[in-house]
């Protein structure tokens, strides 16, 4: 297949997607870098709904891929492919250049953490990601045979469930394992949102910041500052979910009229790229900021983010471009999709 042609394809499978929601997995991965990069406190706490916001899109964009039967088991080896396997190789491309910058290999337990991705640091979001994945035919199936209203008192009752059970047990695999339910449970909300009224979405964000509010009224109280709902992240706390969730929700109201300002803008194309690609932007923008060491430079947090955001987006775009034509010379249809799916995601 001539290279115009797959860029062609590759275009028509653009317009098949929906714009407004890889309009808004680009403002969440911008977001999630931001965080990376050490912006002043009102700035960090601002940006703190992004890796809900992500969970929240997954579910989004499940429900309008799914609705045929799976084989289960292809269906897991296809999410391995997409998700664990370009973070190994990533980690791989990461372990490699470390050494190059520090002269030495990272510890063996922390290689043996990242690999397994069994730590809070970069890769914790595909351990999110990949088990989320896994349930979804499982929320696909059990959301079919209740009602909505049914299906939100549900994602209620775990949600105040995790509350409880953040205080069953300190310990990091403890924390690991209950910081899937609310993860979960707003993977849950996205997958149903279609089938949710205007009335009850409006009704979700106004009563998640009321919640987020009121909880942030007491910790002032108590402490006589502001707190950020980071503090209640590891394992995500309704402090935090309040916050991320009211944001998704109005996101998700605005997304037409967000999408249309920034078309005119002239920024779809910028957007799309970003929303279909977003894996890879992450993963480059952890290598350049571990490599570079540019968070300890003394120069203003939004310098950091320009230079950070547009290297890992050029070196994406570069990647991808140079994808397309090592598959020209590749007959193995096999291998071909492979390597699309590896990396480009």
């Amino acid at each position: 297949m001539p290279y115009f042609m797959i860029r062609l394809q590759n275009n028509l499978i653009m317009k098949q997607r929906d714009y407004s929601i890889d309009m808004l997995r680009g403002i969440a991965i911008i977001c999630i870098i931001i965080a990376h990069i050490m912006p002043p406190p009102i700035v960090f706490q601002l940006r703190n709904f992004d890796v809900p916001m992500m969970v929240f899109l997954s579910g989004i964009s499940y429900s309008l891929s799914s609705g045929q039967k799976v084989n289960y088991k292809l269906y897991v080896w296809k999410r391995i492919k997409r998700l664990i396997i370009p973070t190994w190789i990533f980690l791989t491309i990461y372990t490699l250049l470390m050494y190059v910058a520090n002269d030495e290999l990272l510890p063996k337990r922390l290689i043996i953490e990242y690999y397994t991705l069994d730590t809070t640091s970069y890769v914790w979001i595909i351990r999110i990601f990949f088990v989320m994945s896994l349930t979804a035919p499982i929320v696909a199936k059990f959301t079919s045979r209740i009602s909505v209203n049914q299906s939100l008192v549900v994602l209620i009752v775990m949600i105040l469930g995790n509350e409880a059970l953040c205080y069953v047990h300190d310990g990091w695999k403890w924390q690991m394992l209950i910081m899937n339910i609310p993860y979960l449970a707003i993977f849950t909300y996205g997958y149903m949102i279609n089938k949710i009224s205007k009335r009850n979405i409006c009704l979700t964000f106004i009563g998640m910041m009321l919640i987020f509010v009121l909880i942030e009224v007491v910790l002032f109280l108590h402490n006589n500052s502001f707190v950020p709902t980071q503090a209640y992240k590891y394992p995500p706390r309704l402090y935090y979910i309040s916050y991320a969730m009211g944001v998704c929700c109005l996101s998700y109201l605005l997304r037409t009229k967000l999408a249309k300002i920034t078309e005119k803008l002239q920024l779809k194309i910028f957007f799309e790229f970003i929303g279909s690609h977003s894996i890879w932007i992450y993963f480059w923008h952890v290598i350049i900021l571990d490599t570079t060491q540019i968070d300890s430079l003394p120069v203003s947090w939004y310098v950091r983010f320009l230079f950070v955001f547009a290297s890992a987006l050029l070196i994406s775009y570069v990647q991808d471009n140079l994808l397309s034509y090592v598959v020209l010379n590749i007959n193995n249809q096999p291998l071909k999709k492979n390597l699309l799916t590896f990396f480009r995601g």
